[in-house]
């Protein structure tokens, strides 16, 4: 499989609530892409247990925001990027939580 060789790009996911399948899809996601910064939305702190998994595995490559409007911050982020490619993406259509509810 071959690596994206475009410039990195700005990953944006959100969830209301994120969990460990989330942070999974994310490491699966970076094997395959290049991401400059990753950045992760949410209306909940994240659980003590989700807060462990990702020191373990992607603590310094995500930035955790809790915030009521999703929206509005992923734009704050966008133009706080301006330049970059940004990558928005709803986490329950993501990855391993998206595959596992597709109806194919």
């Amino acid at each position: 499989m071959e690596l994206n060789t475009n410039s990195a790009e700005i990953f944006i996911g959100y969830r209301d609530f994120i969990g460990i399948l989330d942070i999974q899809s994310i490491e699966d996601y970076l094997k395959e892409n290049r991401v400059q910064d990753i950045y992760l939305l949410t209306q909940q702190p994240l659980s003590e247990r989700v807060q462990s998994y990702l020191n373990e595995h992607l603590k310094e490559r995500v930035t955790v925001i809790v915030t009521s409007s999703s929206r509005k911050t992923a734009e704050n982020i966008k133009q706080q990027n301006e330049g970059k490619q940004a990558r928005v993406i709803d986490l329950e259509e993501f990855g391993r939580r998206g595959f596992a509810r597709c109806r194919c």
